[in-house]
C-alpha cells in the first residue's frame, strides 16, 4: 500500500503528468490534484490511482535516493510557498 502523501512524489519520479494519470483514470487533472494533496475522500479513486502508480512501479522500479531526493525536493517546495 502506497501512503497518498508520496504519490505526488512517485508521480513525478515517474516521469508522468496530472494529465498522464487522468487519462489513466478517465478523470480530470483536478481530480488527480485533489487526490495528491489529500482533499478527496473518494475511496475508489484514490485506490484505483494507488494502482495505477504500482504498475508503473513494476515497469520503473525507483531508485531509493533518487525517490527521496525528489520526496525533498516536493517538501522544500512546499516550505517556500508558505
Amino acid at each position: 500500500m502506497i501512503d497518498i502523501k508520496y504519490f505526488k512524489a512517485i508521480r513525478l519520479h515517474l516521469g508522468l503528468s496530472l494529465e498522464d494519470i487522468a487519462r489513466e483514470m478517465h478523470c480530470t487533472k483536478q481530480t488527480i490534484s485533489n487526490i495528491e494533496n489529500g482533499k478527496s475522500k473518494h475511496k475508489m479513486a484514490i485506490a484505483f490511482y494507488e494502482e495505477i502508480l504500482g504498475n508503473h512501479l513494476k515497469e520503473t522500479p525507483i531508485n531509493t535516493k533518487e525517490y527521496f531526493n525528489a520526496i525533498e525536493y516536493l517538501y522544500k517546495k512546499k516550505l517556500n510557498r508558505n
